[in-house]
């Protein structure tokens, strides 16, 4: 690994995007797809936030001048469409003709600090944001004109877990993703509602898992999981390519075994196993095929296709396929 000590320079992020890219794969991969990408925390610090991270102490100086180096690194090695000035700005819209909208957001970059688990007056501030204010409004004028422009499908793609994993009354499981910003994700509603906002799909990464569900405002209230009555738009997770997978452990896997009978709008959850979603989008139809390897320690062609769901325009709900 190049550097070998933790990243913090402007000189180290460039070393190490330098020594990922002498994988063979992924060059190979880089040279057949195109890429549409967005950054998670660790292409700054673990847990990094607009103000600072977790692992960053005053002896690696000031947190904006490390994360001007992260974000001038990623522009300078990811394939990426730049915004003028130097505010981080990874935010943007790709438009595939009259079929779908590929919105693209930063949960990263501009987010407020992530709270305790257990700091329940924190979590609920309705102050507290993930996007930050600029990047919100951007969003809801963004959905508003797809929107009005008849476009089949805004597909939302995003960092980290939108839906609501965490019952009334209970603490958060994880304050790292949306459940961790309640007030954020209600706004995202709110935008989704007041703009009468359909065909909503959102793709997600980073928690090494794959999930497929329906996305209603409360998943125990007002929801019907049968019919997906309530829900307001669906969400596709996709497992990580090369990552430990999140439910691997058997301590892990009873809590997956928990989530299934509590959380209804979750259709699937498989947290053992590496690979990709493949998302075919038609004007009637929205289908994702999950597939998986069987190692990433050698190289291999075998791989095997584990779920399909497909959701039906105007729906917004996840059916097995």
């Amino acid at each position: 690994m190049q550097p070998t000590t933790e990243i913090v320079t402007l000189q180290d992020y460039r070393s190490r995007y330098a020594f990922y890219r002498t994988d063979i794969d992924l060059q190979e991969v880089h040279r057949q797809h195109p890429f549409i990408v967005v950054w998670d925390d660790h292409e700054l610090a673990n847990d990094a936030w607009s103000g600072g991270a977790a692992n960053h102490s005053p002896d690696q100086g000031e947190w904006k001048v490390r994360q001007r180096a992260a974000y001038r690194a990623y522009l300078e090695w990811l394939p990426i469409r730049e915004a003028a000035g130097n505010d981080i700005h990874l935010y943007r819209r790709f438009a595939f003709g009259g079929l779908a909208d590929l919105i693209m957001l930063d949960t990263r970059g501009l987010r407020d600090q992530q709270a305790e688990a257990n700091d329940r007056a924190t979590i609920v501030d309705p102050r507290r944001t993930l996007l930050g204010a600029a990047q919100e409004k951007w969003l809801s004028d963004t959905l508003r004109a797809s929107q009005a422009a008849a476009t089949g499908w805004r597909i939302l793609g995003q960092q980290i877990l939108f839906s609501q994993l965490t019952m009334p009354s209970m603490m958060v499981l994880r304050p790292d993703l949306w459940d961790g910003y309640p007030a954020a994700r209600e706004r995202v509603f709110d935008m989704i509602e007041s703009g009468r906002i359909t065909d909503v799909a959102i793709l997600t990464g980073d928690i090494h898992s794959s999930w497929a569900l329906d996305v209603p405002r409360n998943p125990w209230t007002g929801y019907d999981p049968k019919s997906g009555n309530g829900s307001k738009a669906v969400e596709i997770v996709t497992p990580a390519v090369s990552s430990p997978p999140m439910f691997s452990t058997p301590s892990q896997r009873d809590v997956a075994a928990m989530l299934r009978p509590l959380a209804q709008h979750l259709k699937y959850l498989e947290g053992d196993s590496r690979g990709y979603v493949l998302l075919d989008v038609t004007p009637k139809t929205l289908v994702a095929d999950w597939y998986f390897v069987p190692t990433v320690t050698e190289q291999t062609q075998h791989e095997s296709r584990a779920a399909r769901f497909v959701c039906e325009r105007g729906s917004a709900h996840l059916a097995a396929g």
